[in-house]
């Protein structure tokens, strides 16, 4: 897996945070792949109105599928079950249907 940073700061769309570094835990939540950067950028501002606002867009440059644009929570988890149980209450409020837990 291949993460590259942005386009320079100037070129990017709001709500994107690239530049925000939070140094807690290793694990992020996903809660979303888009091809579209304005999607991904969409998703992460309705994110980010209904909860702490710590959701931000990661490009991702997948062989063979192109590139992609993830939508994360920024600050890391320190254990899976901590980031399970982010997810879940995101679920539970009707705020995702569906996540993944990686590595930062």
């Amino acid at each position: 897996r291949v993460v590259k940073p942005g386009p320079p700061p100037d070129t990017q769309k709001p709500p994107t945070t690239r530049g925000v570094e939070v140094r807690r835990g290793g694990l992020t939540v996903q809660v979303g792949a888009f091809k579209d950067q304005g999607e991904a950028d969409a998703r992460a501002a309705s994110l980010n109105a209904a909860t702490s606002g710590e959701f931000h867009v990661v490009q991702a440059d997948i062989p063979g599928k192109g590139r992609y644009y993830r939508v994360q929570k920024v600050s890391g988890f320190a254990s899976r079950e901590a980031a399970f149980s982010y997810g879940n209450r995101l679920r539970a409020r009707n705020l995702i249907s569906e996540f993944i837990v990686t590595s930062r």
